[in-house]
Formats: structure tokens, sequence, C-alpha cells
């Protein structure tokens, strides 16, 4: 066979001197012819990747004044409306404590209706009287309500009434207080701190350690002086401990002498008022000693009578006389619709 023929059948070139090969004659020493590329024998070129396409520059986004226009417009409508809502709700706050006693004497004197603190002093230095306190209070609008004087008439119908108080033993202090105010919830703040607090028509200001007080507002809701510092200030057991004792508390053991003294969640109980007028009153009831101030009679027969029927301490025939007379001024004092209720 020819070279030709080897080459197609065997796929390769025969190699010279190959026997059964006819080689040409002009052929017989020449080497084989080279082939560039042979199927089947070399590796496959890999497929040409296509170029990749040209790059089209992303069009520029056309600036346009509408677009800032409404961007701005909308952040200053969203201000806008929320300078409104704040406004709206500051006034709403100044309106509803205007329109109510949104609190009273620390909410303690039950019964009673304070005007509002629209300006209270600056100053921690001084007591102002009644009738120049530049406070904003109208002590004079206090009221109580029907149900309560109501109530103070049929417990009054209820107590036990003695000619005079006899038998009792020697009142001593300690025994009531243990020597000084305690600490009953035991959070460092004594229970005189805690009504100083609660009474305060103001946020109190304390100490470092959050445990005394030290400056507030009060009113001495007997004969009307503002207080604005905490040490011009006495809280006066409402019912004295040593009139609670001549009427049936000296039978009581030391545990409830002391649960007496300090009642104060009772708001009735206590009252922070002025040195001046709680020495003027000392141990006395009704029938020796009342408020200075007339309009505060109603309220104070009305927490007389509701410590008292609390701990089932009797009343003199003088002292109920005392306390009916007083009540009797409550008519030109009921506002039902403004006062709350004790309960």
């Amino acid at each position: 066979m020819t070279p030709h023929e080897y080459e197609i059948l065997f796929g390769v070139q025969p190699a010279p001197g190959e026997p059964g090969i006819e080689w040409p004659s002009s052929a017989q020493n020449a080497p084989p012819p080279v082939t560039p590329f042979r199927v089947g024998r070399d590796t496959e070129q890999p497929a040409a990747t296509p170029p990749p396409p040209p790059s089209t520059p992303r069009p520029r986004r056309k600036w346009r004044w509408s677009n800032f226009l409404r961007k701005y417009l909308l952040i200053a409508v969203a201000l806008v409306a929320l300078l409104f809502v704040a406004n709206q709700t500051n006034d709403d706050s100044e309106s509803s404590l205007a329109a109510s006693p949104a609190k009273t004497q620390g909410d303690r004197l039950d019964g009673i209706v304070f005007g509002t603190v629209t300006n209270p002093p600056q100053s921690t230095t001084s007591t102002t009287p009644a009738a120049e306190n530049q406070t904003g209070l109208n002590i004079e609008a206090r009221a109580v309500s029907v149900e309560a004087v109501a109530a103070a008439r049929e417990q009054l119908d209820d107590v036990r009434v003695v000619s005079e108080f006899t038998g009792f033993t020697d009142y001593v202090r300690d025994d009531y207080t243990g020597g000084g105010w305690p600490d009953s919830d035991g959070d460092c703040q004594s229970d005189r701190h805690e009504i100083l607090i609660e009474e305060s028509l103001v946020e109190p200001t304390l100490d470092a350690d959050g445990c005394r007080v030290l400056s507030g507002l009060w009113i001495d809701a007997y004969d009307g002086t503002t207080y604005t510092e905490a040490d011009q200030v006495t809280i006066d057991h409402f019912v004295p401990l040593a009139a609670a004792h001549r009427a049936g508390g000296w039978e009581w053991d030391i545990e409830q002498k002391r649960a007496f003294s300090s009642d104060i969640e009772f708001p009735a109980s206590h009252a922070a008022v002025g040195s001046a007028v709680n020495q003027s009153k000392a141990d006395r009831g009704p029938e020796e000693w009342r408020p200075p101030r007339e309009t505060a009679w109603c309220w104070y027969a009305v927490d007389w009578v509701a410590v008292k029927s609390r701990w089932d301490l009797a009343f003199t025939e003088a002292e109920v006389d005392a306390v009916i007379e007083m009540l009797d001024t409550c008519e030109e004092l009921v506002d039902s619709a403004v006062a709350p209720t004790i309960e």
C-alpha cells in the first residue's frame, strides 16, 4: 500500500523502510511529511471566548428643581407637624392643670380642694402669710363633698361618748413613736419625709442620697401659711397622740400604739403644718382648739371624726358638740362637683 493509504488506515505516517509500503522512487529516503495538526491525536484547541460587549456609560440623571423642592418640602411639613403636636400637648397639659386641682396638698387632706400652682415661689428661705402669698394658690377655695359630710355625721352617731376621759394611764410619747419617725417601708426615707414628699405641691428637692427632703412647697391647712423649706414644716398627728391615749389608746399594746402614730397610709392621719400652729394646738381636741381659719373648720371636723372612728376612739360630750358646730359650717363650702369624697 502507499504511504497515504497507510496513514488513512493507521492514522500515522509509516516509518521509512516499512515493509509492504510502496514508496515512490523519488521519496524512498525522504522523511514523512509533517502534519501541522492531526485529528484525534492532538488536544483540541479551546473555543475562542467572545469579546465582551462594549461598555456603555450610565446616563447621568438629570437634576431638577422639582425633585429638590419636593424632598425638602416634605421634611419641612414633617417638622411643622411635630412642632404643632408638641405645642398642642403642652397646651392640653396646662389647660387640664388649670381646669382641675391635679394635686391637692399631697392628696392627704381628703375633702379639700386647692387651687393650681401657677407660679410657685423660687425662694426657699421664708414663709409667706396666706394674705400675701404669691404662689397662685387659691387657698380659700376648699370644699368638702356632700358625701363626706354625711359620712362624718353618720359616724358621729355611732361613736362612743363619755362625759369625760377617766382611768387612763400616764402618757409616754416614746411608746407611740419609738423615739422618732420610723422608716415603715425600709426605703431610707422616714415616715416624716414620706409625708413631706406626698404633701408638697411641687416636686420636692431631696439630698444627694435621696433620703431626706430639703425643700418643696407646703401650705399649712390650718392658717394658710406657705413654706418652702422642709425644716420649717412639722408633721402634725391630726388626732394628737396624747389625745388618742386619753380616748382609749392607753389600752393598746406597743405595736398598736406605733401603728396609730405611723398610720401614713390613711391621708387624714397627718398634716404638714408650721411649728407655731402645731405648738398652739398641742394635744387639745376641737372642744378646746380649732384652726385659726374658719374655712378650715369643715374639713377639720370631717377628718377628726374619720380618724377617731378608724381607731375606735371615744369622744367626750363637749367634743361631739364642737364637732357638730364645725360640721354646720360645711354648707357654705360644699361643692360636690369638684370636691373629692372621703372614703
